[in-house]
């Protein structure tokens, strides 16, 4: 990902989609497995790992990780008074470790290493004041740094997502919370389907428009226009729930998982050809992503989980393409 090719506005807007998504999921181990994997994959950040305040030992710990050192990740507890390398980790903005070698220093525990480390990068989850996490980065000698680019680009993106660590809290057990309205609606839909013998298909479409110098007011006009097509095509079908202006929740009884893909993709074409026929520079992209019981879940909350993470996983693959 060389720097001459980054668009910086490009960039802000797929990682807007990206956190979008990151955000709906409930599962907040799931949530992190999609933002270290858009730090492999987008990023290309080879060696990342996700520290959270454990009450039990009163430390920031590593709690999920791609690629890291594994000693590096037992040894790396530390609070927001610890010193590593004699610098204590700032709380307002990145810290960077430079020329690290086999030896780190933390707290007054001198560690060895079986690798040679050059860089550390340690970017934390503030919201509100409060530090809720640390994305932390390493870097072997025999390695690249970041470009200055990704570093600032990667800043934003923990600045995006650090509300997810504020609603979810400390590192502790967190019970279930209660099921919304459309976990019920999932959950009796299931039912019915496991009564009757009979399939059920769930669906969420998200509808991208960007232009130039659209307002947003005119935006969400043509948003409210197409979302009577999809009333149309679609409400007779089955249950149609506006999760936001541009994203769609369906779920289709009596419908298997081929009937949905002929379904959403018949809607899909329609709706990008209308687009492409306006001469008005209106971008289009629309996305979406569909399950079927009794080949997923049987709780509310599994197949929104499961949906979400498709259309992150599609959304993802675009952007790592494009970049």
């Amino acid at each position: 990902m060389p720097d001459k090719k980054i668009n910086i506005g490009e960039v802000a807007i797929q990682l807007s989609e990206v956190v979008f998504l990151i955000n709906q999921v409930t599962d907040f181990g799931v949530a992190l497995d999609m933002i270290l994997d858009t730090c492999v994959e987008y990023f290309k950040i080879p060696h990342v790992g996700i520290a959270r305040f454990k009450e039990e030992e009163e430390n920031f710990v590593i709690v999920k990780s791609r690629n890291f050192d594994p000693l590096l990740e037992k040894i790396l507890r530390f609070n927001l008074l610890t010193q590593i390398n004699n610098f204590i980790v700032r709380k307002e903005r990145p810290s960077v470790f430079r020329n690290i070698g086999n030896k780190i220093k933390i707290g007054e525990e001198l560690h060895s290493l079986e690798k040679k480390l050059k860089t550390i990068y340690i970017f934390p989850f503030r919201f509100h004041e409060k530090i809720n996490g640390f994305l932390i980065v390493h870097i072997y000698e025999s390695e690249p740094d970041p470009s200055m680019t990704i570093l600032r680009v990667l800043g934003n993106f923990v600045n995006l997502i650090a509300p997810i660590f504020h609603v979810f809290g400390p590192l502790k057990k967190h019970q279930r919370r209660f099921e919304n309205i459309i976990s019920k609606i999932i959950k009796d839909r299931i039912h019915e389907a496991r009564l009757g013998v009979f399939p059920v298909s769930f669906a969420i479409f998200r509808l991208q428009l960007w232009h130039e110098m659209l307002s947003p007011v005119a935006l969400q006009d043509i948003v409210q226009t197409y979302q009577k097509i999809f009333d149309e095509k679609l409400g007779r079908l089955g249950d149609i729930i506006w999760l936001t202006l541009d994203t769609a929740f369906f779920i289709f009884p009596n419908a298997d998982l081929f009937t949905i893909e002929s379904l959403c993709n018949s809607l899909k074409e329609e709706l990008e050809k209308n687009f492409s026929q306006q001469s008005d520079g209106v971008q289009i992209n629309l996305k979406y992503v569909s399950i079927s019981y009794p080949q997923t879940g049987k709780e509310g909350y599994e197949v929104i989980n499961q949906l979400w993470i498709r259309l992150f996983d599609e959304l993802r693959s675009e952007v790592v393409m494009n970049h």
